[in-house]
Formats: structure tokens, sequence, C-alpha cells
């Protein structure tokens, strides 16, 4: 019985080793049954290389480092029910992430207008004396919930207030699979799925997309913040 735990250990202790370089920053948990011990795993969120189309050509210097900036709610490109709803409750969640980030010293995010447009969004970010306006598009969604795969491309555009100049204009997706059981014989891995994937893909999206842009606005070299982590 000795020699029989013993072994279990020593496979448990291979077998975590090896998901910890093969699935590098997934949280694990594990069931222990009679028959076999269940892990569970955080689903991976694949991403693109986050590519940047438009960006400053140096960090932000005083007196021109943006203090406030102003968010409106996504415009959705892709053909979902709920368009609006969606905009809105995406776009809020990127700029709650940003706002976490302290990305700019002062950010508001309004939604009245649902998706403005540039002219009336310029307008409104000048009239709250902001100096950068910030409009977000869902250029491709795929919400196959808990049970599916889910799919987010979004692309976020930053303007100066004061001249209509685009700053940043940069692109993202994620990617969440709901992979299937792996079954070790003495163990078996399932994936555990969020309720909603799309929430998890847009944070993981709006963290990579915040560091370039707040080294920028902090007078910082944003250069090395371009190169992917993941």
């Amino acid at each position: 019985m000795y020699r029989f735990l013993t072994f279990i250990l020593i496979l448990m202790t291979i077998f975590l080793s090896g998901c910890t370089q093969l699935e590098s920053k997934i949280e694990q948990d594990f069931e222990p049954s009679l028959n076999c011990l269940t892990f569970y795993q955080s689903p991976v969120v694949e991403r693109s290389t986050a590519p940047i189309y438009v960006m400053p050509l140096a960090p932000a210097q005083p007196p021109n480092q943006p203090k406030k900036a102003v968010f409106f709610p996504f415009y959705v490109r892709a053909q979902i029910e709920n368009p609006k709803i969606i905009g809105e409750r995406l776009g809020h969640l990127f700029w709650q992430i940003w706002l976490g980030q302290k990305v700019f010293p002062s950010m508001v995010y309004e939604n009245k207008f649902s998706y403005p447009g540039k002219i009336k969004a310029r307008k409104y970010a000048y009239q709250k004396k902001a100096d950068l306006y910030i409009l977000g598009q869902i250029k491709y969604l795929l919400d196959g919930g808990s049970q599916g795969s889910s799919s987010l491309a979004i692309q976020v555009n930053i303007y100066s207030v004061f001249s209509d100049k685009l700053i940043w204009s940069m692109d993202h997706a994620g990617r969440i699979d709901n992979r299937p059981d792996m079954d070790f014989v003495l163990f078996k891995r399932k994936t555990w799925m969020p309720e909603s994937p799309l929430y998890v893909i847009m944070k993981t999206l709006a963290l990579d997309m915040a560091r370039p842009v707040k080294m920028w606005a902090d007078g910082q070299d944003f250069r090395e913040a371009l190169k992917p982590t993941y």
C-alpha cells in the first residue's frame, strides 16, 4: 500500500510539472476520488499579436501629457442580436479595466449616446474639458457560452480632442475553447468554463492594450511594452 501511494505521488508530481510547462499561467484545482484524481483548469485565452497601426512618435511630455479621457460604448460591426446592449456592456467593461489600471488620471464613461460617432464624441469630450476621446469597435464576436468556443476581435482608436488627430489605433483578438476532457488513467483533466467567456476575453484584451498607452501617458518609453508577454 505504501509503495502504491508513493507511486501515485510521483505521478502527480510529474503530471503537475508537465502541465506547468505546457500550459503556464493556468489556475489548477483537483478533486480526489476512489478511482482517480480530477484536475480542473481555467480556460486559456489565446490572443493575437495585438497589432498597432497608429502610435505616437514619442512619450507624452508636460504640458502635453493627457489628464482626462472620455470613453464611449463600442460600436458592434458583427451581425448579432442586441448589438447596442452588447456594445455598451463590453465598452463599459473595457473602461473599467483601464480605470483599474489607471491608464489616465481621469477617465469618464458616457453611454447616453450609444455609439456617437467621431463628431458628436469629440464635441462632448470638448464640453467635458477632456484631452482625449476613445472609440472602440467590436469587429467579430462569437458567444459560445459555457459549453462552446467564444471569440472576440476589437479595435480601439484614441483621438486628441483639440486637434482631432488619431493618436492610437490598435487591434486585438482573443479566443477561448472548451477543451475536451483528457483521461490519463489515474488522472483526469477537465476545463472549467466561465459563465461569460466574452467578459474574460475582453478583460484580457483590455489589460494587454492598456500597457503601452499607460506608459505613453506617464511620459515613459512605451516601445518595450509593445512586445507581447505571452
